[in-house]
């Protein structure tokens, strides 16, 4: 089985909250929140948030440009609530600009018998082996200019509340194309038609 790797190649550049500039291969590992660039003399070097201001560059996957802010994010540890710096992606920017974390997950199916000899062992007859995917997992936050960063748990009513005056041109976009809330494509057009309409 394939595995899917959550860490993301660019070609490009990352500001340094120092103001130095450093340029690389860059490899953002999402689940460490940890940025790894190997520069062109192929020595490397590895920042953390703190150490970070942005990122620039080009998936070297897709081809598609990246933008990786350092934005403070709450977290709760324990009884504390503490504000840490985070990685987010920026998908869509403006006064409602739409961020992005990755993460992934293991699912388990119903395990089923196998012959021993597919998991490497002899045993007599059959024994039973669990499948498993790993899935992709894409957050959704929002930043509305001037205001702390939202996690969209629920995007329809969390964006709806923040309509106001257009919310019945909202309406009326969203079913002309007919978007869903829950699909990833879907909410990166919502939030960039609302933005269209507050410039």
């Amino acid at each position: 089985m394939k595995e899917v790797s959550i860490n993301q190649k660019l070609k490009g550049k990352v500001f340094l909250a120092t103001g130095q500039t450093i340029e690389g291969t860059i490899t953002i590992y999402h689940q460490l929140d940890l940025v790894r660039v190997k520069l062109a003399d192929s020595t490397e070097a590895a920042f953390a948030p703190i150490a970070v201001q942005f990122i620039q560059g080009i998936d070297q996957h897709d081809g598609y440009p990246r933008l990786f802010k350092v934005l403070p994010y709450g977290y709760r540890m324990g009884n504390d609530y503490r504000s840490m710096p985070t990685y987010f992606e920026e998908i869509v920017p403006g006064t409602y600009a739409l961020l992005l974390r990755r993460n992934s997950r293991t699912v388990y199916s119903k395990p089923v018998e196998v012959p021993a000899s597919f998991i490497g062992f002899e045993l007599n007859g059959k024994t039973t082996n669990p499948k498993h995917q790993d899935q992709m997992i894409y957050k959704f936050f929002l930043q509305v200019k001037g205001q702390d960063i939202m996690a969209l748990e629920k995007p329809r009513k969390d964006l709806t509340s923040l309509y106001g005056v257009h919310a019945n041109e909202m309406r009326r976009f969203i079913k002309l194309h007919e978007l869903d809330y829950e699909d990833p494509n879907h909410l990166i057009r919502i939030v960039e038609h609302l933005n269209s309409l507050v410039k």
